[in-house]
């Protein structure tokens, strides 16, 4: 197998402090864990609940993972709410996350805060969460407070678990054991390995579940569309970034993988202003993008849908003149993935 993408290492620190900094971190992992294992501190909601989380650190697809969760819930006829932790919310009080899935789900109730149970009961008080019949939790594996019907578990393809380390040497959150809970794998971003490649992460997937029935499936992150904001906002299909001269503007936890996306769509990269993930758009970043437009000789600006939710907040529009938004869905592999969805709510 080829080594996984380069990624920037979590810190700046040398691997030998970080080292026995991860094994204490582990430690606190495992005892938590163990307290959760028994029960203690976890609450059943009543109604059904799914998870949406992963291992690691940085983006993995969740944001349109939750959204293909939710919408599946939907044609199944029931009545969805996410629930989220909000992490960076701005002013409105809608985290980066939050806003855009308020973009694309317009209609789905959204909570938004670290203590998820006090606001899904403050919802499910209200008018507006009297209809909802289940819960998404958005980032959830971590967030083990809520006892849930089936977790859904994800893996970038491009760093896996058994290659990477504990935080902060690396970016795992809980080591590849932690699948043993999962109730479904889902390994993303398959389209960027070789079939063979792909192959031996699938099975150290299947390896690490508890149970072969255990569905693990491959999902492959596709835009389908483009936004594209300016004088006339409009959607237009992904052929209209080819051969444009753009500013690659981000602040993900992965941003090596849009800008390989960026690529594969025939962008011409002018220049890149890479921010730290959850990174704030104030107007010193907004008038560093701006400075860098005419010299670049770009024509616009491409970026993702959670950074857009922030740079729609700035006259960086009027600045750099078009935005371009690439819109990502997940095409999965196979039904099982379904299948555990409907069981979960039934």
């Amino acid at each position: 197998m080829t080594s996984p993408e380069s990624m920037p290492a979590p810190t700046g620190l040398p691997r030998w402090l970080t080292r026995p900094l991860s094994r204490l971190y582990g430690a606190e992992v495992s005892r938590r864990n163990a307290r959760f294992d028994r029960g203690l501190g976890v609450t059943r909601l009543d109604r059904p609940v799914i998870s949406v989380g992963n291992l690691s650190a940085g983006g993995t697809g969740k944001t349109p993972m939750v959204r293909w969760v939710v919408r599946e819930l939907l044609r199944l006829g029931h009545h969805p709410a996410i629930a989220m932790r909000g992490y960076r919310a701005g002013r409105d009080g809608m985290s980066d996350e939050a806003a855009e899935h308020a973009d694309a789900l317009p209609n789905i109730p959204i909570v938004a805060q670290p203590d998820r149970i006090s606001g899904l009961r403050a919802l499910f008080g209200s008018d507006q969460g009297r209809g909802i019949d289940c819960v998404v939790l958005d980032d959830g594996f971590q967030h083990r407070q809520i006892a849930r019907d089936l977790d859904i578990v994800l893996v970038d393809a491009t760093r896996p678990f058994f290659r990477d380390a504990l935080l902060p040497t690396g970016f795992l959150r809980e080591p590849g054991s932690a699948l043993g809970r999962a109730g479904a794998v889902v390994v993303t971003r398959a389209e960027r390995l070789r079939e063979d490649d792909l192959s031996v992460v699938m099975s150290q997937c299947r390896a690490m579940v508890a149970d072969p029935s255990i569905p693990v499936v491959a999902a492959e992150m596709r835009w389908d569309r483009v936004h594209v904001y300016g004088s006339s906002p409009s959607t237009e299909p992904v052929s209209v970034l080819r051969g444009k001269r753009l500013i690659l503007v981000t602040a993900i936890g992965n941003p090596s993988a849009f800008e390989q996306a960026v690529i594969q769509a025939q962008v011409d990269i002018a220049d890149r202003l890479v921010l730290p993930d959850h990174a704030k758009f104030d107007a010193g970043v907004v008038r560093e993008l701006s400075k860098r437009v005419a010299p670049s000789r770009a024509s616009g600006v491409v970026t993702t849908m959670k950074d857009w939710v922030k740079l729609r907040r700035t006259d960086a529009l009027a600045r750099v003149g078009v935005v371009f938004v690439p819109e990502v869905s997940v095409e999965l592999s196979g039904h099982e993935l379904h299948d555990a969805v409907c069981r979960a709510v039934s």
